[in-house]
């Protein structure tokens, strides 16, 4: 069963996926095309080739958080995956 914590961190963790956070951060959204056009298999291949990288670094928060992320991509149908995806890609930097 996939909780709000999972849900929230699964955002958290994409969020750098699918945007430039250098930009964001500047007050601009510049989606990564390539990321928002991957189906939920081709995210989550990506997000277990990035795992070994953080399961290494001896930040085991991360590497549960991580794991979480991966359960939660695992337990989505494609359909879950693509509403959630489009919510994501809808979020706008802050303006001050």
């Amino acid at each position: 069963m996939i909780t709000k914590n999972m849900m929230d961190a699964t955002e958290i963790v994409l969020m750098p996926y699918f945007f430039d956070l250098n930009a964001w951060l500047g007050g601009r959204k510049v989606v990564d095309q390539k990321v928002a056009n991957m189906t939920r298999m081709e995210m989550l291949e990506e997000i277990k080739k990035d795992f070994p990288v953080f399961d290494d670094d001896g930040k085991e928060d991360y590497s549960e958080v991580l794991s979480d992320v991966v359960a939660t991509l695992s337990e989505m149908t494609d359909d879950d995956f693509q509403k959630f995806k489009l919510e994501l890609l809808e979020w706008e930097p802050a303006t001050e």
